[in-house]
């Protein structure tokens, strides 16, 4: 990859507002070590039956592979989650925005 392409990467994700409709720790600190996030992911530890509508959870992400899955706390459980199932806002999958790569990429790695 060039320079010029990484250093537009790297552009686009410091200009990508990103804080609106999701609390991050990132707005105290520029490197969070914690974000908050929705999720609907089935999480059979909290009694979620996998391929079954599961509710919509407020959760703790607190890592990140740099692939596709998250580490998420949620009522004491520590569960891997795909990161496309992590969202800004309360919601659905498909109806809501997804948490951004750059926004995950502040979070320490997996």
């Amino acid at each position: 990859m060039s320079n010029l392409s990484s250093g537009l990467r790297a552009a686009r994700c410091e200009s990508t507002p990103g804080t609106r409709g999701i609390t991050t720790s990132d707005r105290q600190a520029p490197n969070a070590t914690v974000m908050r996030a929705w999720t609907d992911y089935p999480i059979v530890e909290l009694g979620d039956k996998p391929g079954k509508l599961a509710p919509i959870r407020l959760v703790d992400v607190i890592s990140y592979d740099r692939n596709k899955y998250c580490r998420i706390r949620v009522a004491g459980v520590i569960d891997l989650v795909k990161r496309g199932y992590l969202y800004k806002q309360r919601g659905r999958v498909g109806e809501v925005e997804t948490v951004s790569n750059c926004q995950l990429n502040k979070l320490p790695h997996t």
